[in-house]
């Protein structure tokens, strides 16, 4: 396995592409890892902390956090992922998430999805996508 690494430390952010032309734009002390030798038939990264992805269209792409996964294929959202709390916003196109327990949600544009480990629920609510 090749994998690839990155993190950033408190008050750091780094932005970088992928492979595949993706975007990945890495909030403060947040790390992710992928396959690089996999990449091409499998665009799967795994995220801790929070990242704002801008997705080259292709195959499935997947964010693994350790409270669920979301899957797109080409489009902008944001994965905040930190101690209990999953939330991710949709900013262009559509993501699919999925909980641990497999409750599976699609966001549209403007839409954010929360889980928290202290519910199986995942709750859907509206932003503003000039206040984001």
């Amino acid at each position: 396995m090749g994998d690839w690494f990155s993190t950033t430390g408190i008050a750091e952010k780094r932005s970088f592409n992928l492979p595949d032309n993706s975007v990945v734009h890495l909030n403060a002390n947040s790390s992710v890892r992928y396959d690089e030798e996999e990449w091409a038939e499998n665009r799967v990264i795994e995220l801790e902390g929070e990242g704002f992805f801008e997705v080259a269209t292709g195959s499935d792409f997947i964010v693994n956090t350790p409270k669920g996964a979301i899957k797109v294929v080409g489009t902008a959202f944001n994965v905040f992922s930190r101690d209990d709390i999953l939330k991710v916003a949709c900013f262009e196109g559509t993501v699919q998430v999925t909980n641990v327990i497999n409750k599976t949600k699609i966001l549209q544009v403007g839409n954010e999805v929360t889980i928290d480990s202290n519910s199986d629920r995942l709750k859907i609510d509206v932003f503003d996508l000039n206040q984001t």
